[in-house]
């Protein structure tokens, strides 16, 4: 959505942004809420008129910087950082992980491979990986609804 409104011409309507961005109003609605408060008015804001939105950021902020900003603003970004997902990725390996799934040949001699390089490269993760990192997150965050 920000990719969308950040480089309009014009305002666009919600209904246009909704089906960009593959989602309902509902949900349309609830990420400007998230985006406008988690992006500092100074940075940038959506505003919306007559259900049409428009990105109205600061002159000197680009689009790769307002990228990074929400990045670095993220739950899964503070979460990567903390030292609970460092012992997370210390408890797996992956190497014998991904060979299971044939996503590498474990005849194969590799060089030692970290999880965060695994994350890196997208790899889809099982649904144990995903419980324990489910397990970190409402440890550190308490549940989502």
């Amino acid at each position: 959505m920000l990719n969308l409104l950040f480089f309009a011409e014009s305002p666009i309507s919600k209904k246009e942004a909704a089906n960009f961005v593959e989602c309902s109003i509902n949900t349309l609605n609830a990420d400007i809420e998230t985006l406008n408060t988690t992006i500092p008015d100074d940075i940038a804001h959506v505003d919306e008129i007559d259900r049409k939105l428009t990105l109205r950021a600061a002159t000197r902020i680009n689009f790769d910087y307002l990228t990074a900003f929400m990045i670095s603003t993220s739950h899964l970004f503070q979460l990567a950082l903390s030292e609970d997902f460092i012992v997370f990725c210390d408890e797996l390996n992956p190497k014998e992980h991904w060979a299971q799934h044939d996503f590498i040949i474990s005849d194969f001699p590799l060089p030692e491979v970290t999880d965060v390089d695994v994350l890196v490269w997208h790899m889809p993760p099982t649904k144990r990986d995903l419980a324990d990192l489910d397990m970190i997150v409402r440890a550190k965050y308490g549940t989502i609804e």
